[in-house]
């Protein structure tokens, strides 16, 4: 029986960054557009993870940080703010029909800070499994094991849902029900049965 679902954050309960939303970044980092995007991903897994502090992590990408660092945090954390109206109210959903929630995410600690005050529905999270406090990153199998003992469940207890094909894999490796998120129709289609729908 199901007892847990646990969700991704970007691409999943926030949307992915719109192009717009990109450019801005790029703009206040001052750097062209051809390769930006490509230079921003490149990176990112080692700075989620920790292995990179803010200002490293930018340098990579090709920015010279001086004077604009929390400017440039301000609007990458931006770009991740807008969330998924239905994927927002099905966690009280979930949770009045005795499921326990989690937030399972690869995440730079500067990104949290700026994101985290914005997310209300936070509270109907009953875990928030971060990357940079593990210093470990999906697809690794730590990141899931945390989680669900947090939870206090086991891998087959539980959904996850993740829009990276490689993060989902890793799931179902350990016996977690897993889900690849391409929109929240086909997560209503595909979603064991038991499960309140979004």
């Amino acid at each position: 029986m199901i007892e847990a679902v646990i969700l991704d954050l970007g691409g999943v309960i926030a949307r992915p960054p719109t192009a717009a939303a990109f450019d801005r970044v790029r703009a206040c980092c001052g750097v062209p557009v051809e390769g930006f995007e490509e230079a921003w991903y490149r990176h990112r897994l080692a700075y989620d993870r920790g292995d990179l502090t803010a200002a490293e992590y930018w340098r990579l990408v090709g920015v010279e940080v001086d004077g604009r660092l929390d400017e440039i945090l301000d609007l990458d954390a931006e770009a991740w703010a807008d969330c998924e109206p239905a994927l927002v109210e099905w966690l009280p959903a979930l949770r009045a029909a005795g499921l326990r929630t989690a937030l399972l995410s690869n995440m730079p600690r500067e990104q949290w800070s700026g994101l985290a005050p914005r997310f209300a529905w936070l509270e109907h999270c009953d875990e928030v499994t971060l990357s940079f406090e593990l210093r470990a990153a999906k697809p690794e199998e730590r990141m899931y094991r945390h989680c669900l003992e947090r939870l206090g469940v086991e891998p087959q207890q539980s959904v996850f849902v993740d829009d990276r094909e490689e993060n989902v894999d890793a799931a179902r490796a350990i016996g977690m029900h897993a889900l690849h998120f391409i929109g929240v129709d086909d997560l209503r289609a595909h979603l064991p049965e038991g499960i309140p729908r979004p």
